[in-house]
């Protein structure tokens, strides 16, 4: 099973950066755990609600 794992490391630097790509691509934290909560975090985060 442990063949079937990949471990990727992310600069920390290149978090925000990143972030910015996947939502290019229409991923985001609700697509990806669909849910209220995780809907109310992508809604506040593109009105700059932090």
């Amino acid at each position: 099973m442990a063949e079937c794992l990949i471990d990727y490391h992310i600069d920390s630097e290149a978090t925000n950066q990143l972030i910015e790509d996947l939502a290019i691509l229409g991923i985001s934290g609700s697509t990806i755990f669909p849910g209220l909560d995780h809907l109310a975090k992508d809604i506040s985060s593109e009105i700059g609600i932090t």
